[in-house]
């Protein structure tokens, strides 16, 4: 509709396509990539990440690193497109760059519980456990007054789980308590 009304700026080309991205990512891709062959901007190269997320993994990527690439104009690297470009890398098995913008991403907001649980679970399947445990702590230490109950619940499960690998039984015992 913003388009058809005569708005064909950079902006409206995104604000459409970031709209029909929500239902229709397919159809928002066109509109995405007009926008930035018009204005280059890191929050368009994010919504076009966005849109291949989870089909396409590899183009996924390829966005999400345009979005974080501070050469480009209107930089903003964001803990969201930090977060997902670490969901790609470890849907593609590839780990240890996914815990890298995981980091990245809990470096710009120490609370984002999201990208908090995609390490604990990332670091569960690569078997780091006893670091499982530092981090879970750590953020359950930090952020535990500002986090989600289900947020706090989660944590807590995958200490114990992780303590339970450990061999550390009364550990997770007590763990499984505080849950």
């Amino acid at each position: 509709k913003l388009i058809k009304n005569g708005n064909t700026g950079y902006f409206a080309y995104f604000v459409a396509g970031t709209i029909l991205s929500q239902t229709k990512k397919d159809e928002a891709i066109p509109l995405l990539k007009k926008s930035l062959s018009l204005k280059e901007s890191s929050r368009v190269y994010a919504q076009l990440g966005f849109c291949y997320d989870g089909s396409r993994d590899d183009l996924a990527i390829l966005y999400y690193e345009k979005a974080v690439d501070p050469n480009i104009k209107n930089y903003d690297e964001n803990e969201i497109t930090l977060a997902n470009l670490g969901l790609c890398y470890k849907y593609l098995k590839e780990y240890e760059t996914a815990l890298k913008y995981f980091d990245r991403a809990i470096e710009i907001l120490p609370e984002y519980t999201s990208a908090i649980g995609s390490k604990l679970e990332t670091l569960g399947i690569l078997g780091r456990f006893d670091e499982l445990i530092s981090t879970c702590n750590e953020s359950l230490h930090k952020n535990s007054p500002k986090m989600e109950d289900e947020d706090i619940i989660d944590f807590l499960e995958r200490k114990r789980d992780a303590l339970f690998e450990l061999d550390r039984l009364d550990d997770a015992l007590e763990c499984s308590n505080e849950i």
